[in-house]
């Protein structure tokens, strides 16, 4: 029997699976974890890779993954295929989308094509259906606003008490008066593979039915790259050109788009804030901290365009200032 170097994995299934697939093992390669409790490998073999996904199933709901991974794969959503799954509901064999981030190809000759291939996929996703596709709830997003609140605000920063955000009623109500569809919910460069000529789509399985804007937000304002506000615009409009967005834009002006599209993205900047900082205090996970300060800085400046969000902007400015202040070294 083959001895993997992959800790937790049954060599016994592993080895079958791959048997019955018509590959043989070569070598394993781990691969970047981002917030999950699930841990992936590339699986080399002499013909083509494989993807493992090691998953909890006390921790992850993995009966949604599947689910989802086949009703966007019915859709003509890029995701990966099964190709097994272990008797334990613990272990994963899927293809392999390639190892080209989108994020690999920004601001080089490639960057503008494969964003506008993102933001045209993005009209495979919205009309996807499946029970596991619930409503993104009003509750829901308050619920992700108040992660900032209480483990960034609070808890990261040491505060004295309960911090209440600004503005986040203005945020949620211009989230909820877009139209409805299903929204990825983490649709940025790193979750998205330049595969050949088609776009790879991973950690698919949070998606919700949501605001139209919300997938567009969290590719343009990405939390791991800034783009210019002139391309911004300019694919932002392209994105409205989609036939699920032709209606929203011709009853609204584009203005009043780009305000429901910022909104959207502060919602989204501020959430990721709080999960960095609870990935670092509640899980050990260290690796988002230095992507804290400037996506405060990047919030704060965005609310800073909008004078009814005054109040959040002057908060985030004091938040800036109290974590420059701070010795973070020994978190």
């Amino acid at each position: 029997m083959k001895d993997f170097d992959i800790p937790d994995i049954d060599p016994a299934w592993l080895t079958s699976t791959l048997t019955a697939l018509g590959y043989t093992y070569d070598h394993a390669e781990p691969l970047r974890v981002e917030a999950s409790h699930r841990r992936f490998y590339r699986i080399h073999t002499p013909t083509q890779p494989l993807i493992l996904m090691l998953s909890p199933p006390a921790l992850e709901a993995n009966d949604r993954f599947v689910n989802l991974a086949e009703a966007f794969a019915a859709a003509g959503v890029g995701v990966p295929r099964m190709l097994a799954r272990a008797p334990d509901n613990d272990c994963f064999v899927m293809t392999d989308l390639g190892q080209t981030h989108l994020a690999d190809v920004y601001d080089t000759a490639a960057e503008s094509a494969a964003v506008e291939k993102a933001i045209d996929h993005l009209a495979v996703i919205a009309p996807v259906q499946h029970p596991d596709i619930e409503l993104y709830t009003t509750d829901r997003l308050q619920m992700e606003l108040n992660i900032f609140e209480e483990w960034f605000a609070q808890e990261y920063l040491s505060g004295a008490g309960p911090v209440a955000l600004a503005n986040q009623q203005q945020l949620i109500d211009a989230i909820q008066l877009q139209p409805k569809c299903c929204a990825h919910r983490d649709y940025h460069s790193r979750n998205l593979l330049c595969a050949d000529d088609r776009l790879g789509v991973v950690d698919f399985q949070d998606a919700l039915h949501g605001p139209l804007l919300y997938d567009v937000a969290s590719l343009l304002r990405d939390c791991y790259h800034v783009f210019s506000e002139e391309k911004i615009e300019r694919w932002l409009k392209r994105f409205l050109d989609l036939p699920h967005a032709q209606t929203f834009a011709q009853q609204h002006a584009f203005q009043e788009i780009q305000r429901m599209f910022d909104f959207t993205a502060l919602q989204r900047q501020l959430k990721a804030i709080g999960i960095f900082a609870r990935l670092s205090l509640r899980d050990d996970k260290h690796a988002h901290l230095p992507h804290i300060e400037p996506n405060l800085a990047r919030a704060a400046a965005l609310a800073g365009q909008y004078p009814e969000l005054r109040p959040l902007h002057t908060q985030l400015n004091d938040c800036i200032t109290e974590y420059g202040a701070e010795d973070k070294g020994d978190r």
